[in-house]
């Protein structure tokens, strides 16, 4: 009885070490991805220069990007056009959405429906090439805006802009 009672004792601290290094490989392995279903910390990417805000970016798997779009650049912006792409080359007259007509210095708004289009000048998810949950887009987010009321002409009111690095992943 006396062998089995120092055996005992021997044997749980042993099991313990055991269970704790089980433990220890699975968690190592979830992290890494070999029973994970993702990036474990996996974070959309929208940085604007100075001045401006880009938060909250998401993609749907319709191509549909939606963020958060602020600035501070002490003008108003008019005119505000914006445009979702995967290249900064050949851009689709298409692929602009007008999104206001002015928005004053220090306030952010939504910005909605921006269809983001592809190389090939068709948007990223179409009927030939679905985009599925989980699928990458890196690509630009490019904003057009002037600094006063009025149509844009030439010199009295030209266009400017900003462009807008954005990596996201397809959400649903």
């Amino acid at each position: 009885m006396v062998k089995s009672d120092k055996v005992k004792k021997m044997l749980i601290p042993l099991v313990v070490i055991i269970a704790i290094l089980i433990i220890g490989l699975l968690m190592f392995f979830s992290e890494e991805g070999i029973y994970s279903t993702g990036p474990p910390n996996y974070i959309p990417s929208c940085t604007a220069p100075s001045g401006y805000l880009c938060e909250n970016p998401q993609l749907s798997t319709s191509g549909i990007l939606s963020l958060t779009f602020g600035q501070n650049s002490g003008i108003t912006l008019y005119n505000i056009q914006m445009a979702c792409t995967s290249t900064l080359n050949n851009i689709n007259a298409r692929a602009w959405t007008a999104e206001f007509s002015s928005l004053p210095t220090g306030l952010v708004a939504p910005m909605n429906n921006l269809i983001c289009y592809g190389q090939s000048s068709l948007p990223i998810s179409n009927s030939s090439n679905p985009m599925t949950i989980g699928q990458s887009f890196n690509g630009y987010i490019l904003l057009n805006y002037t600094n006063s009321a009025g149509a844009p002409n030439g010199r009295q009111n030209p266009w400017h802009a900003i462009t807008i690095p954005i990596t996201i992943k397809a959400t649903g």
